[in-house]
This record gives C-alpha cells, sequence and structure tokens, in this order.
C-alpha cells in the first residue's frame, strides 16, 4: 500500500463516517488517561494494562502461564514496557516477550505498546493487515508476525514525515470531538481499520 492510496482512503466518506461514530473511538480517551497516568511501569499495571486493551478483542487474556512467569521474566517484561513507554523500540527478542504476555499475539502486543506511547507504537489487527497488505490470508505470521508489525510501523513513520499525511490528519481530527487527543499515528491506522466494516453483529460493542 502506499501513501496515496491512503490519502484517497482518508476521504472516502464510509470512513469517515465509521471514525465519527465508533464507540471504540469514543472509549479511546479513557484508556489513554489511564496509560498516560502511569508513573511507572510494574507486574500489576502491567497485567492490569493486558486486561485493558483485551477488552478490545474478541479473546480473554489467558493467564495460566504469564501468572507463573519467575521473578527474572516478570522484570525483563516490565523493563521492555518502561522502556517502550519512555520511546525505546523493543528488540526482536522483546517483542517476543511481549507477545507470549499477549496471548502469543502480535496484535495484543501492539495494543499494549500504542497506550504507553500513542505517538510511537500503531495499532495492528487483522482488518489493518487485510488494507496495508493487500488482503493477506488471515492467520500465520503473515498477520501475527513481528516482521509484518515492523514493516507496517516503520511504513506509518515514513507517513508521518509528509505534510500532506499531517494535514489529513488535522482534518480527521475535525471530524469528532472524542478525536482532540488522538495522534497523527492512530489516526493513519484508524483510516485503515475502518476501511473495512466490523464482523460484530448489530447491538454487539
Amino acid at each position: 500500500m502506499t501513501v496515496q492510496d491512503w490519502f484517497v482512503l482518508s476521504t472516502d466518506p464510509v470512513v469517515r463516517n465509521r471514525m465519527a461514530t465508533d464507540p471504540y473511538s469514543m472509549a479511546y480517551p479513557a484508556l489513554l488517561s489511564h496509560f498516560s497516568g502511569l508513573q511507572t511501569v510494574n507486574w500489576d499495571s502491567a497485567v492490569l494494562g493486558l486486561h485493558i486493551v483485551y477488552g478490545w478483542m474478541p479473546t480473554i487474556p489467558r493467564l495460566t502461564g504469564i501468572m507463573r512467569w519467575d521473578a527474572n521474566t516478570r522484570r525483563k517484561l516490565v523493563a521492555t514496557l518502561a522502556n517502550a513507554k519512555d520511546g525505546q523500540t523493543p528488540t526482536n527478542d522483546e517483542l517476543e516477550l511481549l507477545m507470549a504476555f499477549s496471548n502469543n499475539s502480535m496484535i495484543g502486543a501492539s495494543k499494549l505498546l500504542h497506550f504507553l506511547r500513542p505517538e510511537a507504537f500503531p495499532i495492528w489487527d487483522s482488518r489493518v493487515a487485510r488494507v496495508f497488505l493487500i488482503n493477506p490470508r488471515s492467520g500465520g505470521q503473515q498477520v501475527n508476525g513481528i516482521g509484518p508489525w515492523k514493516e507496517y510501523r516503520s511504513t506509518m513513520l515514513e507517513w508521518l514525515a509528509d505534510q500532506g499525511v499531517k494535514q489529513s490528519c488535522a482534518d480527521l481530527r475535525q471530524l469528532a470531538g472524542f478525536l482532540d487527543r488522538v495522534s497523527d499515528l492512530r489516526l493513519i491506522e484508524l483510516v485503515l481499520f475502518h476501511n473495512t466494516a466490523s464482523k460484530r453483529r448489530p447491538g454487539r460493542t
């Protein structure tokens, strides 16, 4: 996908309407407030954060393994999250640890990273992947892997440097009041996300 493709999507009335009426985006500022208020990251806040982001997932956190982690593994996980909050990019080994903490899911790991540093780490999921990778297979390493997320993040950060993208994000931010605090990175991702309709049944969140 190219940045020009993104510009076309960003002006699509259907995409813009979905962005302006999305209940998850309405709840987003509350999650931002929680994560931005963390003075330090510890094991308890990491577990709480996992539960919060899995409120946006169709599954629940699988705790059996991670709650039996030894103290050293917990310290590594906490250090990885704390460094991400400070803007440091996790290594592949650290991303593997984050995935293990998040149901072996790069999607879940990306959401934790995003809320800790919204302007640096984009959220990755199957709907975004479908647009960004142009109809990939829905499962496996093509979507739920470190490589695709790193490629996606690198591309998003390149697009952020485009003045046209910055202007489009400023325009998108005017669609609804709850988008005021949303980073440009999140707005770029929302355009991709809302290019496909939700599969959730009407009446369900």
